[in-house]
């Protein structure tokens, strides 16, 4: 009398083929969740950055300042556009100004300078240096 111990090859085969479709299925949905607001919070540096460079290089008294709306950045000095960045995911729109020293200050409703700007993404500025971490 012959004992059957063990898996055949063929359970083992339609075994790993089961876990081959369940594992196409899933993995692409976890390794791109976030990428986009990575890349978001990174293009978002990237212009508050060069905002802050420009308003502290700047020996005139134009205001600097940088725009989001629309999944756009603009870059501005006074009224016109120097820069342009696009955002993949992010929507929201807020608008900060900064001073000849880099330091950031936004409009209240009132149209009265406020610091502090709340930005996305977890994203700060030290509000006396104009340091983005």
């Amino acid at each position: 009398m012959k004992l059957n111990k063990g898996f055949t090859l063929l359970e083992i085969i339609v075994s790993l083929i089961i876990l081959g479709v369940i594992a196409v299925a899933i993995v692409p949905k976890n390794t791109d969740q976030g990428v986009e607001d990575v890349v978001d919070a990174s293009v978002l540096k990237d212009a508050l950055r060069q905002t802050i460079m420009r308003a502290m290089s700047d020996i005139s008294t134009a205001n600097w300042n940088i725009v989001v709306s629309s999944k756009t950045i603009l870059v501005k000095k006074d009224t016109t556009t120097i820069s342009t960045y696009t955002l993949q995911k992010y929507s929201g729109s807020f608008s900060i100004s900064f001073n000849q020293l880099g330091q950031p200050y936004e409009f209240n409703q009132a149209g009265q300078p406020q610091t502090g700007p709340v930005l996305p993404y977890s994203i700060a500025i030290d509000p006396e240096t104009g340091f983005i971490p």
